[in-house]
C-alpha cells in the first residue's frame, strides 16, 4: 500500500514537471516541444487544467486551431471558473474570425472576475466593431477614450 501511495505521488510530481517544461518551451516559442511535454503531462494527470490551457496556446501557435479549441474547452470543462482558459480562448476565436464566440468568452471572464480590465476593453472593441463595422473610430465603454481602428 505504501508503494502505491509513493507511485501516485511520483506521478503527480512528474506531471507537474512535464507541465512546467511545456510552459517554459511555450514561452521560448518552441511550440512543438511544448506540445510534446504538455501532452505527456496530460497523460500522467488528466485533470491538469493548466496543461490543457497551454497545450491550446501551443497548438494555436502552430495553426492547429481545432485541436487548440478542444484543449481550451477541456480545461474549461475541468474548471468552468478557470479565468486563464477563458481569456486564452478569446483570441483563438478572434483568429478564427468568430467574434460572437470571442465576445461570449470575454463575458465569461468578466463574470468570473469583473476587474479584468483588458477583457472589458476588448469587449468594447469587438462589440462596437460587430455592430458598427463602417465607423472609423469608436469609444471605449470604461475609459470613454476614442480608439482609432489603426490601434487594433
Amino acid at each position: 500500500m505504501r508503494w502505491l501511495a509513493l507511485f501516485v505521488l511520483w506521478s503527480l510530481v512528474e506531471a507537474a514537471g512535464q507541465t512546467n517544461y511545456g510552459i517554459v518551451n511555450f514561452k521560448f516559442k518552441d511550440f512543438h516541444a511544448a506540445i510534446e511535454d504538455l501532452s505527456a503531462s496530460i497523460k500522467l494527470d488528466k485533470d491538469n487544467k493548466s496543461a490543457y490551457t497551454y497545450l491550446g496556446l501551443a497548438l494555436s501557435s502552430i495553426g492547429e486551431y481545432r485541436r487548440a479549441e478542444e484543449a481550451h474547452k477541456k480545461s474549461i470543462q475541468l474548471d468552468p471558473n478557470f479565468l486563464e482558459a477563458w481569456a486564452h480562448l478569446t483570441p483563438l476565436y478572434h483568429d478564427l474570425a468568430n467574434s460572437e464566440q470571442a465576445v461570449e468568452c470575454i463575458n465569461q471572464v468578466l463574470q468570473i472576475d469583473g476587474r479584468y480590465f483588458l477583457c472589458s476593453f476588448n469587449r468594447s472593441l469587438w462589440v462596437y466593431r460587430i455592430t458598427n463595422s463602417s465607423i472609423s473610430s469608436f469609444p471605449c465603454e470604461r475609459t470613454k477614450a476614442v480608439v482609432e481602428p489603426g490601434l487594433l
